[in-house]
């Protein structure tokens, strides 16, 4: 892959991030640990790939302390905001990747 050079000419990240996300009444580890373990045990995708996982509480025998679980709205709020400060905030702004893929399942796809 060509290194993207940045608008200052300097030679630019050439590493991706897919994102995991679980789907309703799940968690990372029961629905995403054994493929990350495959994928990240990849050394031909190591250089490359970073491979991530967004947590949200859905389970309904642990209801948070507001005894409810989030609605999908709130969900993608708490989504968005961790995508904000993974791949964008900082000083300066963090260009630590070319491209981000989410990978979800169940709700996590919604």
């Amino acid at each position: 892959m060509p290194v993207p050079i940045r608008d200052d000419g300097t030679p630019g990240s050439t590493r991706r991030l897919v994102l995991f996300v679980h789907g309703f009444n799940s968690d990372t580890e029961r629905c995403w640990r054994k493929m990350l373990d495959l994928l990240r045990s990849d050394i031909s995708l190591a250089g490359e790939f970073e491979f991530d996982t967004f947590e949200y509480d859905t389970s309904i025998v642990r209801l948070s302390i507001s005894k409810r679980i989030p609605c999908l709205d709130e969900v993608g709020a708490e989504l968005e905001s961790y995508l904000d400060r993974k791949l964008i905030e900082g000083d300066p702004p963090n260009d630590a990747y070319v491209d981000t893929t989410l990978v979800g399942h169940s709700m996590g796809a919604s």
